[in-house]
């Protein structure tokens, strides 16, 4: 992994220490939104603002609960893993122009080779990202290729899955990037919302460290039921007990009784695919 990912991440793990052990408050400019007190994502929303991974609305909002378009995820993945300079190149998309706002982060995005579109060329940039699509996404960020062991995932409606997307699910489980709901269901087609995709993304970009770090378990921030406004509740990364390195380095399957825990859930942010076609975007 680059220095400046390794810089990052160490940032984040310094203010993490900061907030869970000393208890100070994030850095100024990064605890101004007005509506994520006490929410579960509060601490991670506000360390990666401070890293200008995020931002805020005009009216001091976050805005967590909002779900996510597929050309805001990609704008904020790129944020997250520093990824430009892809406008040159030009863009493929029939809907993409040049005068949209998000043209350069989509061009960057397709020239990274994380998104490829759908069959008629479109990108559909204003269409919700949903879990499934953010699972394909966040394997092809990481560099992680899909699980093909049929039976280390068992939620409830498993089934529900995309084909194209189910050996992504299994591969982002097994690495605890991403998680079901309580109730032990995946549901795949589910939005993304604003806070569930910080917390993916940061899972995601922290995973890559080597050794790994993971992040502490703050307090009112995971393993907790969701606000009434609130779909799902993201949990931790897992402890170096939970997962091992190897077996990120190595690509090794996953063993067949690895199960997801189904107490929290951990959101991901999206891919490229159609939601209920046949067709494989990704």
């Amino acid at each position: 992994m680059q220095n400046r990912d390794c810089y990052r991440l160490s940032q984040c793990f310094f203010l993490f220490t900061q907030i869970l052990i000393v208890g100070a408050e994030p850095p100024n400019g990064s605890n101004g939104f007005n509506d994520i007190e006490v929410h579960w994502a509060q601490n991670l929303i506000n360390l990666n603002a401070q890293l200008g991974n995020i931002a805020g609305y005009e009216d001091g909002s976050f805005r967590p609960s909002q779900s996510v378009t597929r050309a805001e995820f990609v704008t904020m993945a790129n944020k997250f893993f520093d990824k430009s300079g892809g406008a040159e190149f030009g863009c493929s998309f029939a809907d993409v122009n040049e005068d949209d706002w998000f043209f350069a982060d989509v061009a960057t995005a397709e020239k990274a080779s994380y998104i490829s579109g759908y069959p008629d060329s479109t990108f559909r940039p204003n269409a919700l990202i949903t879990r499934e699509e953010a699972a394909v996404i966040l394997c092809k960020l990481t560099n992680r290729d899909p699980s093909t062991n049929a039976d280390n995932i068992e939620f409830t409606d498993s089934d529900s899955i995309s084909r194209w997307a189910l050996g992504y699910v299994k591969r982002l489980v097994f690495l605890y990037i991403i998680k079901g709901y309580p109730d032990n269901t995946f549901r795949p087609k589910n939005p993304v919302t604003r806070a569930e995709a910080v917390v993916l993304l940061d899972n995601a970009l922290v995973s890559l460290m080597v050794p790994p770090i993971y992040t502490p378990n703050i307090p009112g921030s995971y393993g907790e039921s969701p606000l009434p406004s609130e779909t799902a509740t993201p949990s931790p990364t897992p402890s170096p007990t939970q997962k091992k390195a190897d077996d990120k380095q190595t690509g090794k399957e996953p063993s067949k009784t690895h199960k997801p825990t189904p107490r929290v859930v951990n959101s991901a942010p999206e891919i490229d695919a159609v939601d209920v076609s046949t067709y494989t975007a990704y």
